[in-house]
């Protein structure tokens, strides 16, 4: 009886395991998309948006950027960001993709555990603007590529979260 219920013990274990771990096999890429529409001109949210002296106000946990190389709003210009979330301390390269000013702006977040490919276009409305955030995630490992399954639908709402802080913070300046 005992034998019998520790192999259905380790078989629940190796079953747990298995379906843990799947998705880093079978989906090893997240995407997610994010939009905030903002009662504010296309103008006025890009210089707000990609003023990096504003990202305090809106990112959850930023704590700093720094020039790494290039000229500010250049593609290939990389830069150091440090964010902080409960406790826990990322650090990432930002490389710039792709600027079109006013209408697109797309970076590439490379850290140790995940490279992030953000591209954020902002859609004219005439006095207000949609801002679509795009995300493809791939995590550095196996481990955390199962992981980041998992978690995706958490990280799709703190994309929102950050939006939304930022629709926030371009009313009221």
């Amino acid at each position: 009886m005992i034998k019998k219920l520790l192999i259905a013990l380790l078989l629940l274990i190796a079953g747990a395991v298995v379906i843990f771990f799947a998705p880093a096999v079978l989906r090893p890429t997240l995407t997610h998309e994010t939009r905030v529409m903002i009662n504010k001109t296309t103008d006025e949210v890009w210089d707000k948006w990609t003023d990096s002296k504003n990202m305090g106000k809106w990112i959850h946990g930023f704590k700093s950027i720094e020039t790494i190389s290039g000229d500010p709003m250049t593609v290939g210009s990389k830069y150091k960001i440090v964010i902080e979330n409960e406790g826990e301390v990322f650090e990432a390269t930002e490389t710039i993709k792709e600027v079109v000013i006013g209408e697109k702006f797309a970076f590439e977040l490379d850290g140790d555990i995940i490279t992030d490919v953000v591209v954020v276009t902002l859609v004219n409305k005439g006095l207000t603007t949609e801002l679509i955030q795009s995300e493809t995630i791939t995590a550095k490992g196996f481990f955390w590529k199962a992981l980041f399954y998992w978690m995706q639908s958490s990280m799709s709402e703190q994309s929102q979260k950050n939006l939304n802080n930022l629709k926030k913070f371009i009313e009221e300046s």
